[in-house]
């Protein structure tokens, strides 16, 4: 679908401005062109979702300016805290839990799937990619796993969920 298409469909057949919401799924490029002429057509930004499967490139992404190691995170899990190091070698929260024995759900590790998706509690923590969390979630305190790095010394009480 590319925008010309988009347009002769809003010229001709459809109002796009009174969808409800809208799905979006392809090659990157598609997505990221129908997503601004949605825009542009009137659909409103949070009406509109991107499915991802895959992130461009394909390059793990560390956080810029952060350094992971000497910091720690305080992950709950099933009602359970678990205290987890971080070290040099950690790329994500999620690398350094699972280096140290914890079972925690992920899929991708490349921040598109939201399969890691967890909210901090406290503390602050910055992401390097997100392909999959929206707006309101990213308000919410929600970040992913596998993209992320605690900020502040301490990040504790990040609580682990599947589906929110």
């Amino acid at each position: 679908m590319t925008a010309t298409k988009l347009r002769q469909l809003a010229d001709h057949l459809l109002d796009f401005s009174r969808f409800d919401e809208a799905f979006i799924c392809g090659p990157a490029a598609m997505m990221d062109e129908a997503e601004a002429t949605l825009r542009e057509l009137g659909v409103a930004e949070k009406s509109i979702h991107l499915e991802r499967f895959n992130t461009p490139g394909g390059n793990v992404k560390r956080v810029a300016g952060v350094q992971a190691e000497g910091r720690t995170v305080t992950i709950r899990q099933d009602g359970r805290d678990r205290l987890i190091a971080l070290s040099a070698e950690d790329d994500s929260i999620l690398d350094a839990a699972l280096r140290q024995g914890a079972d925690l759900p992920f899929a991708c590790k490349g921040g598109v799937c939201a399969t890691c998706k967890c909210k901090v509690l406290r503390g602050e923590v910055a992401m390097a990619a997100n392909y999959s969390l929206e707006a309101d979630e990213l308000a919410a305190g929600y970040v992913l796993s596998c993209q992320s790095l605690p900020t502040s010394g301490r990040c504790g009480g990040s609580t682990l969920t599947r589906g929110g």
